[in-house]
């Protein structure tokens, strides 16, 4: 089910965190480009792509699986399965019954079972390929909603994915806006500096005050 948290929770989660860190973009739009905003963007997206990564190779892993046994053709005996008495030779209290085969619809032997058969092993079905894309593992067990396989694994990918990819998303918009119009939601990157008056000095020449600019003195 990792593969589904994946699929189904990182497009919201993506929405929901780039709308939370626009907020703040708005009221201070140089927080976007500031390096410790671009730091926490690029570890979170490295985490998210490393839980990812991994889970898609235990994943893949998981889509080999043993294909199981079936009786040897020729061995065993056929009886009537609702004579068979289900605890033939349990001479001890917790010993279990002697396995049987029901056979498939449509082999001729509805109504009976097959016991004191030959095991043969029916190999072991191939992993697929690799694959990045989460949907490539639909219908395996990482995608089946009916199975838990890394399903914590799936959900803490998405969350830091999701983290990751909304920061540098709201950075790369808040780039775009300095370099064309210079502000965001109406507040500018950059505060003009304004200077502060030059103040006058006063000089008392017997009983006339004069005031003297510096820059002419």
């Amino acid at each position: 089910m990792g593969m589904c948290a994946m699929t189904f929770c990182c497009p919201p989660m993506c929405i929901a965190s780039t709308i939370a860190t626009s907020i703040p973009t708005c009221c201070a739009p140089r927080i976007a480009l500031h390096p410790a905003w671009l730091v926490v963007a690029v570890v979170a997206l490295v985490i998210g792509l490393g839980v990812y990564i991994d889970m898609t190779i235990k994943c893949t892993e998981l889509t080999g699986r043993s294909l199981g046994w079936a009786p040897l053709e020729g061995t065993g005996v056929w009886v009537n399965g609702s004579l068979y008495d289900w605890n033939m030779n349990s001479s001890e209290p917790f010993s279990e019954p002697p396995e049987l085969w029901l056979p498939p619809p449509g082999q001729g032997h509805d109504g009976e079972v097959l016991v004191n058969f030959t095991k043969r092993d029916l190999g072991f079905l191939e992993p697929q390929a690799w694959s990045p894309f989460p949907t490539a593992y639909s219908g395996k067990s990482c995608y089946s909603t009916q199975n838990g396989n890394y399903f914590g694994q799936g959900l803490i990918a998405a969350i830091f994915l999701s983290i990751g990819a909304s920061l540098l998303s709201v950075s790369a918009v808040a780039l775009l806006l300095k370099k064309t119009t210079g502000e965001c939601c109406g507040r500018p990157f950059e505060f003009e500096l304004i200077p502060a008056a030059i103040p006058q000095e006063t000089f008392v020449v017997g009983a006339v005050v004069e005031q003297r600019d510096p820059d002419k003195a």
